[in-house]
């Protein structure tokens, strides 16, 4: 049963890595400015459940096969709220470059959030695989 649980924790894991990759994808398919605003809304409400969902498995995984917290999951934890703020401050900060409160590139800023993101997810992995 554990196994499968792994297996349901893993999948989400990487299904909310394909919703970060179509969320960067966002500012270079649209050129209107209302779309792309409109498809990050879109975009931060399912990142969010999936990874509501992602983080909710792992509690569940951690019940039920009695596990107790260590490192491995506080770091989990921490990279969930560092993921969660990332996306959130592409999103706003996109919003202020668009309503001109802000200067800057909104395919550049995309960029290094979804490098941001990315990076805290792929050291989680090798953080999890070598321990």
């Amino acid at each position: 049963m554990l196994e499968e649980m792994q297996l349901y924790h893993t999948s989400l894991l990487f299904i909310g890595v394909l919703i970060l990759i179509w969320g960067a994808m966002i500012p270079f398919v649209y050129t209107d400015k209302n779309i792309i605003v409109e498809r990050l809304k879109l975009h931060i409400g399912i990142f969010h459940g999936s990874f509501l969902m992602l983080a909710f498995s792992g509690m569940v995984m951690m019940f039920f096969a009695k596990i107790e917290f260590n490192l491995n999951m506080f770091f989990m934890v921490l990279s969930y709220f560092l993921i969660s703020f990332f996306e959130a401050k592409k999103y706003f900060t996109i919003r202020k470059i668009f309503n001109n409160v802000k200067e800057g590139d909104p395919k550049k800023l995309t960029l290094i959030y979804e490098g941001l993101n990315l990076t805290v997810i792929f050291i989680i992995i090798l953080f999890n695989l070598k321990g």
